[in-house]
């Protein structure tokens, strides 16, 4: 059984820290889930572990489609993975 990591979440909207939160996760991937999960439109979302930024998160502000979830962009400064 692995150790679970502490990460801290940093919410910002126009730049300005507007929240954080701390959570455990068992690796980075599962911690950028997570980010994703917090994130709301407008906002941007900082993954860190200790000293470390692991990924920035901004959240959609891409119009519902009637009854439809909100997407997540991107996350900011990440290519796309080719197909």
């Amino acid at each position: 059984m692995s150790a679970m990591t502490q990460y801290r979440f940093y919410r910002l909207r126009r730049m300005m820290l507007i929240g954080s939160e701390e959570a455990s996760a068992a690796n980075d991937k599962e911690a950028v889930r997570l980010a994703r999960r917090l994130a709301r439109d407008g906002e941007i979302v900082e993954v860190w572990r200790s000293g470390r930024r692991v990924r920035t998160i901004a959240a959609s502000r891409a119009p519902r489609a009637a009854g439809g979830p909100v997407r997540n962009s991107p996350d900011v400064g990440v290519s796309p993975t080719p197909m």
